[in-house]
């Protein structure tokens, strides 16, 4: 790993759940700041609300995501992400009530 940040968690995480929903609200404060790679029981959506990320699937490459942008995530698939810009917004949004595959 080059000048790159290492592997953290987002300088600040809310939580929120509403009728089966789960929205989870990560704000990061520097780019290059690499967000550890993860795994969930459910498919879900993350969305890039504000800056840009690079996006891994199971360590390939998809991308990079610049606000407003959106990506599905399928269950169980290992994923993770680098912020390219300061204050960068990630949300990741699960229906909790979707059947578990």
């Amino acid at each position: 790993m080059d000048a790159l940040r290492e592997l953290t968690l987002p300088d600040t995480t809310d939580v929120r759940l509403m009728a089966g929903s789960y929205v989870k609200e990560m704000r990061v404060a520097k780019a290059q700041t690499h967000l550890m790679q993860h795994v969930h029981k459910y498919s879900h959506v993350s969305v890039i609300v504000r800056g840009a990320c690079r996006v891994y699937q199971d360590r390939v490459w998809l991308g990079d995501m610049v606000a407003p942008a959106s990506i599905v995530i399928p269950a169980h698939m290992p994923h993770r992400f680098v912020t390219l810009e300061d204050d960068t917004v990630i949300l990741c949004v699960h229906d909790m009530e979707a059947e578990v595959v």
